[in-house]
């Protein structure tokens, strides 16, 4: 990627190529991140239902009955319902946003790579000494 963006004998193709590539990545991601949030988000109602309830104190319900609520209320907080990547993290709207950061982060840097190195060729010393 660094060699299309830099200009190192790339050509059109290769530049489509590479924008083809990206958008193929990019849309591989959001199709499979996209429903994966949505169902984490979904799962997480139920809960946030539960606590206003509670909160609100509307719930006029015996001890045993209370006992239930509250066994009810861990099995909610304690399983998660998501699509995890092999168990090691799941996938929630705060992850999708830092996988795009990263993804910018890293053009921002290639980018600035190849514009220092435009900077340092022959080409753009001669160009900054006639300028002079």
């Amino acid at each position: 990627m660094y060699a299309v963006i830099s200009g190192d004998g790339s050509d059109f193709s290769s530049k489509l190529a590479l924008f083809f590539w990206v958008s193929v990545s990019v849309l591989n991601l959001l199709l499979v991140s996209v429903p994966a949030v949505q169902l984490y988000e979904q799962a997480q109602e139920p809960l946030d239902a539960l606590f206003k309830l509670y909160n609100r104190q509307v719930l006029q319900i015996s001890a045993m009955g209370m006992q239930r609520f509250h066994m009810f209320v861990e099995q909610l907080t304690h399983s998660d319902i998501s699509i995890s990547g092999g168990g090691f993290f799941i996938i929630t709207r705060s992850m999708l946003l830092t996988i795009a950061s990263v993804i910018v982060s890293y053009f921002l840097i290639i980018l600035q790579f190849a514009m220092e190195q435009n900077r340092d060729s022959p080409a753009g010393d001669a160009h900054n000494m006639t300028a002079r």
